[in-house]
């Protein structure tokens, strides 16, 4: 039986590291994100579906690597019904997992935490990993994110309120069972430690091997999203907390930042 995982958490607090080094597992099978889910919660209304659902899928199959492209052999519909949607997802990730012969999917999409509950109603088996990093550092991140690949800034404001909203959102889940929570800063220090553990919520044994081959990943999985804004994902495992928040915010917005996330730091 396939066991399905999703990777949630703040953009930039290192979703698509683990995601990379958790796909370099022989057994482990994943894709750049699909952003299904929050489609489909904004989109759907008393259980039909609008075609904008139809059109993130096939973006979505649109944005897979040639290889993964080969082995899907269906064609997008057009939904009419939510629980049709669904299932045309789930049997088009499970195919891929079954074809490569991976006994684990494992979808990455940060915003898939803000509708943990519409999956879980709809794949009630599913799995999540949350990944937490510094706040300040995810504030920092944003920010800059925001005035380059997204070109949609963001004010310092909105990044510190998107840390507070979704941190609030992960406290609901910190003691539940089909829930694992990875430290950012723990990754990246103690990577073997981490992946180790992991692995073992998962189900499956830790490979050494995947602590070399994450750094080839990312062009396999996403290569449309391989450019300059990615090419850390290349280098070795590092902690990069703390030099983008001081390269720049100026003292005074350093302070309140700081003083702002005083309660979630």
């Amino acid at each position: 039986m396939i066991k399905r995982v999703f990777i949630v958490g703040t953009a930039r607090s290192g979703t698509t590291l683990l995601r990379n080094l958790l796909a370099a597992h022989s057994e482990i099978i994943s894709f750049s994100e699909s952003k299904f889910f929050t489609v489909l919660d904004k989109y759907s209304f008393s259980g039909f579906v609008t075609p904008h659902v139809q059109k993130r899928l096939i973006t979505f199959i649109k944005k897979q690597p040639p290889s993964h492209q080969e082995k899907i052999n269906s064609k997008v519909p057009l939904f009419f019904r939510e629980k049709s949607a669904v299932l045309f997802f789930k049997q088009l990730l499970d195919q891929l997992a079954h074809n490569y012969g991976a006994n684990i999917w494992i979808e990455k999409t940060p915003e898939h935490l803000s509708v943990i509950p519409t999956i879980k109603y709809h794949l009630p088996g599913a799995v999540f990993l949350h990944i937490q990093r510094n706040s300040a550092d995810v504030v920092a991140s944003l920010y800059k994110r925001s005035r380059g690949k997204w070109n949609s800034p963001l004010t310092i404001d909105d990044c510190i309120n998107r840390c507070m909203r979704d941190r609030k959102v992960e406290e609901i889940y910190t003691s539940q069972p089909a829930h694992y929570f990875v430290s950012y800063e723990e990754l990246c220090q103690q990577t073997d430690v981490v992946l180790q553990n992991v692995c073992s919520f998962l189900g499956t044994g830790f490979e050494e091997s995947m602590l070399h081959k994450y750094k080839k990943i990312q062009a396999e999985i996403a290569p449309h999203s391989t450019g300059k804004h990615h090419k850390i994902i290349f280098q070795p495992i590092t902690n990069q907390n703390g030099k983008i928040f001081y390269e720049i915010f100026n003292e005074e917005e350093q302070t309140y930042i700081l003083d702002s996330l005083k309660q979630i730091r």
